[in-house]
Parts: C-alpha cells; sequence; structure tokens
C-alpha cells in the first residue's frame, strides 16, 4: 500500500505508483482493477466476492460509510445521498459505491458548487469530505437525515490556544441536533476505515490460499466491537420528507 497523501512540496502524481500494486494485494482498494468494479451490485450484497483473477478490494473509507449505513439499517436503496468531495480517498469511490443498482441516487458536490446548502437540506444522507472544518452547518441538515463526517483537520483549541484539536468538515454540535445518525471526528469512521483495511487484508491472504473471501456481513454486525462507541450518536429520529 502507498501511504497517501504523500508528504512533498512538490506535486506528485500518484497514479503510476498506485496502479502497479497488483490488484490481488491492493487493500486499500485505490487502484483502476478496483475502483472500476465499485459499482457493481454483488461487491456489496454477495459474499465472497472475487473475480476469476483475484477478490475485490472496497476502497477503505468507503466501505467503513457503507459499514455504518448496513450497522444503523438506513433505507439506502431509493434515497438521496450528497456527497461532498470528490477526491480519490474519498468523495470519488464513496459516491461510486453508493451509487450502484439497487442503493441511492447520488448528486455530488465540492466547495465551489453553487447552491450547497440547498443540496445538502434535500439529501437523506450526507457524506462530508473535503477538509474543511465546520463547512457543513447544522441548519443545512434535513431532520433525521443520516451524516457521515469523513474530513479531518488539526485546528487550534478555541478554548485552548495552547491545545490542538482534530475537527471534521461538519459542525457537529449544530448537527447533531438535526441527524437522525450523525459520526464523530476523532471517533466515528476513523476506526471503521482502519477495520476495513484488516478486512481486505485478510481477504488477500485468503484468496492467496484459495479460500473463500468474508462477506461484508460476516464482518460488520451489530454486535461488532468495532461500533462499540458508536450508538450515542445514533439518535431514534424519523426521516422528514421535507
Amino acid at each position: 500500500m502507498i501511504q497517501l497523501p504523500l508528504d512533498s512540496t512538490d506535486p506528485i502524481d500518484v497514479s503510476g505508483p498506485l496502479h502497479s500494486i497488483a490488484a490481488e494485494k491492493d487493500v486499500e482498494g485505490l487502484g483502476y482493477m478496483n475502483t472500476a468494479l465499485l459499482s457493481r451490485e454483488n461487491v456489496l450484497f454477495q459474499p465472497g466476492v472475487s473475480t476469476k483473477d483475484y477478490p475485490v478490494h472496497i476502497p477503505c473509507t468507503a466501505a467503513a460509510c457503507f459499514a455504518f449505513i448496513r450497522y444503523v439499517d438506513f433505507p439506502l436503496k431509493g434515497s438521496h445521498c450528497v456527497v461532498i468531495g470528490r477526491g480519490r480517498l474519498v468523495g470519488a469511490p464513496t459516491a461510486d459505491l453508493l451509487a450502484g443498482p439497487g442503493c441511492a441516487t447520488v448528486t455530488q458536490c465540492n466547495i465551489h458548487s453553487q447552491n450547497l446548502a440547498e443540496e445538502v437540506s434535500r439529501a437523506d444522507l450526507v457524506v462530508a469530505a473535503v477538509g474543511r472544518p465546520a463547512l457543513v452547518r447544522g441548519e443545512w441538515i434535513k431532520p433525521g437525515a443520516l451524516v457521515l463526517d469523513c474530513g479531518y483537520t488539526v485546528v487550534q483549541d478555541p478554548s485552548n490556544p495552547a491545545k490542538m484539536i482534530s475537527v471534521g468538515d461538519v459542525s457537529f454540535e449544530e448537527a447533531r441536533k438535526r441527524a437522525g445518525w450523525i459520526t464523530p471526528v476523532p471517533g466515528g469512521i476513523g476506526p471503521l476505515n482502519i477495520a476495513m483495511l484488516f478486512r481486505n487484508t485478510v481477504n488477500s491472504a485468503r484468496w492467496s490460499v484459495g479460500l473463500q473471501s468474508l462477506s461484508f456481513d460476516s464482518i460488520f454486525t451489530r454486535s461488532s466491537k468495532v461500533h462499540s462507541e458508536m450508538d450515542q450518536y445514533c439518535l431514534e429520529r424519523p426521516l422528514s420528507a421535507s
């Protein structure tokens, strides 16, 4: 795997290195062989997904988002999803995954999108992944919506200038008053992201010795320890039709 983003003062084209990794060893799922299969329905809903030549590795953060969606039993089919961000690591693969057959209608936005607040206000599911602290305001959120905050920025603590804290792209305290479910930063999508990396690694090892890949649902269930801190952010609010 290649740890992104690469630490350099000069821009580096990572496409070559990423695509040179053998698909069966591409445990981050960022090479073109894996990303090309994201919209296939059986990537998510059938056990032991693989092609003739290699197991399919879902990009880790996209898979982490889907893990939370399954965890709260969110009605993805027929829902309207807004993904803010088009990056290689989160925005693009998550939008592709959620737009697969039997899933959501997806609108992709970025920080320059016109009427961003209006787009978000219509969304049943919001995925924020641009690295802009508190970009998404609480009043934008549709009552009862699922909010997945994948942003991560280190900023100065307003209450203690000598301390640095991690924040997401969503104004958490505002949004949690309206959202049906919301992931915090830190401690939300991040731990699930690491768990999905391990899932892909295990599947790669299993495939190499002729064993079937583990299905998505065989790893992520409501009893899974990785979700032990999530329930406090899952509020029982019905999704508003307005």
